[in-house]
C-alpha cells in the first residue's frame, strides 16, 4: 500500500518543482453577512492561529524536505471587518473587551488608527492662527463615512524592526525578503529566522537584533536571478523596501502628497529607481531582461 502525505496529498518525498503557492494563500474572505462580531472574532482568532502554524510547516518543508516532509494543511478563510465595526472598535477599548479576543491582524490595524490619530493630533497642536490657511477647493470634498470592507485575509503588512536595524546598519538584505509572507514570519515567528545581535558604535553603544544574513541567504535565498520573485512579487517586495526606508528616512517639513516619497532621501531615490522599472515598456514580458540590469 502506497504511503500518502495527508497535506500535499501524493507520496513522498516531495519533488523539486512542488507548486507551494496554493498552500500559503489564503482563501477568499467569508460572508460576514448575520455574523455576530463576537462569533467573528472568535472564529478570526482560532483561524489566524491555524493558518500561521500551516505556512510555518509548509516553509519548513519547503527549506528541509527530509526533516518535515509533508506541508501543512490548506489555510482556512477568514471574516472581514466593516471600516464602521474598525473605527467603533478603535474607539472604545471597552468594546474591544466586550467582544473580544481580537485577531492580531486587527489588533494591528487598530493600533495603526490609533497612532495616525495621534499624529494628527500633534501636528493639528502645533498649528497657529498665523499661518492657518484657506482650504483650497481641490481635494475639499471628503467621504467621512465611507462603506468600505477591510479584507480579513490581506491585513497591512508591518515592516518588523529587525528589518529596520539591519539596513540602518549597511547589511545588505535582498529584495526577495520583503515579500508580504517574509514580513509575516518576521513578524511572529522571529525566533524561525536567523539572528544575531549586533552592538552599535558610540555615542549611542548599545546592542541591536539584526538578521544573520550569511544564514538566511540559505533559507531565504537572494535576488540574484529573477526567478526569485515574479513580477507582481517584484513589486510587492519593493513597495514593501520602500516602506522601511521611509520610516528610516528624516520626515521634512514640506507638504508631500501621501503616494509620494520624502523629499531629499534614501526612500526618494528608491522609489525613482521602483518607478522607472515598473513603468517599463511591456512590463512583465520583458521583465526576465531587464532585472540583472536593476
Amino acid at each position: 500500500m502506497t504511503l500518502i502525505l495527508l497535506n500535499a496529498g501524493i507520496a513522498p518525498p516531495i519533488p523539486e518543482d512542488f507548486d507551494f503557492q496554493p498552500f500559503l494563500i489564503i482563501p477568499p474572505a467569508l460572508d460576514p453577512k448575520y455574523w455576530p462580531l463576537r462569533a467573528r472574532n472568535e472564529h478570526n482568532c482560532t483561524v489566524e492561529t491555524y493558518n500561521e502554524d500551516s505556512i510555518v510547516a509548509t516553509m519548513r518543508c519547503r527549506d528541509d524536505r527530509v526533516s518535515f516532509p509533508d506541508v501543512g494543511p490548506l489555510l482556512k478563510a477568514l471574516f472581514p471587518y466593516s471600516s464602521e465595526e474598525l473605527a467603533m472598535l478603535a474607539a472604545s477599548t471597552e468594546l474591544c473587551t466586550k467582544v473580544g479576543p481580537l485577531p492580531t491582524f486587527i489588533l494591528m490595524e487598530l493600533e495603526l488608527v490609533r497612532l495616525q490619530k495621534e499624529k494628527k493630533g500633534t501636528k493639528g497642536a502645533e498649528t497657529t492662527k498665523e499661518n492657518a490657511k484657506a482650504i483650497p477647493i481641490a481635494g475639499s470634498m471628503v467621504n467621512l463615512n465611507p462603506i468600505e470592507r477591510v479584507a480579513g485575509q490581506q491585513p497591512k503588512p508591518v515592516v518588523s524592526k529587525i528589518f529596520l536595524y539591519s539596513i540602518r546598519h549597511k547589511l545588505f538584505l535582498s529584495v526577495n525578503w520583503f515579500t508580504n509572507n517574509h514580513l509575516q514570519l518576521a513578524q511572529h515567528r522571529l525566533h524561525d529566522l536567523h539572528t544575531k545581535i549586533l552592538y552599535t558604535e558610540p555615542p549611542s553603544d548599545s546592542k541591536v537584533l539584526v538578521f544573520d544574513v550569511l544564514k538566511m541567504t540559505t533559507l531565504w535565498g537572494n535576488n540574484a536571478d529573477h526567478s526569485c520573485l515574479s513580477p507582481l512579487k517584484w513589486i510587492e517586495s519593493m513597495k514593501n523596501y520602500h516602506a522601511a526606508l521611509v520610516i528610516l528616512s528624516p520626515a521634512t517639513e514640506s507638504s508631500v502628497e501621501p503616494a509620494d516619497p520624502l523629499s531629499g532621501s534614501f526612500a526618494e531615490e528608491f522609489w525613482k529607481h521602483f518607478i522607472f522599472f515598473r513603468d517599463y515598456p511591456d512590463f512583465e514580458s520583458s521583465y526576465p531582461i531587464w532585472y540583472n540590469f536593476e
